[in-house]
């Protein structure tokens, strides 16, 4: 999933407001937002810095979807919450723990991804086997990919229901939100259905598992969605210009 991993982090932000303390500075809050938000997408910050710095779009780095790293911060502020203070710090371990969550429940349902890492490299996803196979490209063209503008919209109604505006542009930004999303929708499959082909997988799938997606190698050159295992320092990666190189050099 892409941009929409924001919407929960908005939405845990805006529902936790009642419980953050009147003491806390305008500064304070501004951070917890930046913790809710950035936390819901961090664990895609390598996928950036390979774009920008190594030339290619994917990811060399499992640990930050590994579910044992969030469980860790779930202890934290289960410890934070039993000693009864710090609630500023608890409040943002809090939001960090569950903005971490819900990135690795998106991933599950729109492409897969290695919860267990690094004790198992078995994927979790109940994605079409279109979008595992095809990656980013795939993604774009599925219609699974219709969940990114139905989180923004869900989003821009829950801001819009809590704002102090007239009632009758609460129902038009309803009615507008709602009528677009349904024209995307449609135009969107129909576009899909003329267009959209099936990925077949390569010749090498059937003999290793770990050539998919997920795979620690990088075997499946172009796939977004693939990781890229860092096992050298990452100035090795900059000598190779995309994912087949990679593989051969591990």
């Amino acid at each position: 999933m892409l941009a929409a991993h924001l919407v929960p982090g908005y939405l845990m932000a805006a529902k936790s407001q009642s419980t953050w303390k009147s003491e806390w500075t305008s500064r304070q809050r501004a951070f917890l937002w930046a913790v809710a938000l950035g936390s819901t997408v961090a664990p895609d910050i390598d996928v950036v810095r390979n774009m920008l710095f190594y030339g290619f779009l994917n990811h060399s780095v499992l640990w930050t979807h590994s579910i044992f790293v969030y469980l860790g911060l779930g202890l934290l502020w289960l410890i934070l919450y039993n000693l009864k203070h710090g609630s500023f710090l608890k409040t943002a371990v809090g939001l960090a723990t569950v903005g971490g969550f819900s990135h690795l429940l998106l991933d599950v349902v729109a492409h897969g991804t290695p919860l267990l890492y690094p004790v198992s490299m078995m994927p979790f996803g109940i994605a079409p086997a279109r979008v595992v196979e095809g990656g980013f490209s795939a993604y774009i063209t599925d219609p699974i990919f219709l969940l990114e503008p139905l989180f923004f919209g869900l989003a821009i109604i829950h801001w819009a229901h809590h704002r102090n505006i007239a009632p009758r542009f609460k129902k038009l930004i309803l009615a507008t939100t709602t009528s677009g999303l349904v024209l995307f929708a449609v135009a969107f499959i129909l576009l899909c259905t003329a267009s959209c082909q099936p990925t077949s997988p390569s010749p090498t799938d059937d003999a290793n598992p770990l050539s998919h997606a997920w795979s620690a190698t990088g075997e499946r050159s172009g796939n977004h969605f693939g990781y890229v295992e860092e096992k050298e320092p990452f100035t090795e990666v900059a000598k190779v210009p995309n994912l087949t190189g990679i593989a051969s050099a591990n």
